[in-house]
């Protein structure tokens, strides 16, 4: 991202030119003073999810089609099996989870003391702790 790509997510401001960082491996090019905010979210796939359907549906039709007196642990692996090497190629395509990342930046806060209320507001409310500097 580049610098003037920053803005802070609470008041709307833009880093300032001495604000300017280098980038570095740890935080990119976040300006001097900024904060960054990233919430991930992981989800099951929903295509992923319609595959095991599938293929338990497939399972399950199959060993209805045999006698039930037949149905022993050995033919069930089997059927499991064949039916996993039928989607295998599908599901080595198809990710289980899928992921959301949302990120905010906040300016400096020192010198806002509205911005700086609601950013200690927000690290309460997510029972967060400043670090001591």
């Amino acid at each position: 991202m580049e610098q003037n790509e920053y803005m802070c997510n609470l008041s709307g401001i833009r880093p300032k030119d001495d604000d300017l960082a280098d980038y570095d491996e740890e935080l990119g090019e976040l300006p001097i003073g900024w904060k960054e905010i990233t919430i991930k979210e992981r989800n099951l796939n929903p295509e992923w999810l319609v595959i095991q359907q599938i293929k338990e549906q497939a399972f399950n039709e199959s060993l209805n089609t045999i006698e039930k007196d037949q149905h022993t642990d050995d033919l069930k692996l089997f059927l499991r099996v064949q039916i996993a090497s039928q989607y295998a190629s599908l599901e080595s395509i198809t990710s289980k989870y899928i992921y959301d990342v949302k990120t905010a930046y906040i300016s400096p806060v020192e010198s806002d003391p509205q911005l700086q209320a609601t950013y200690k507001e927000l690290l309460t409310t997510l029972d967060l702790t400043e670090e001591e500097q």
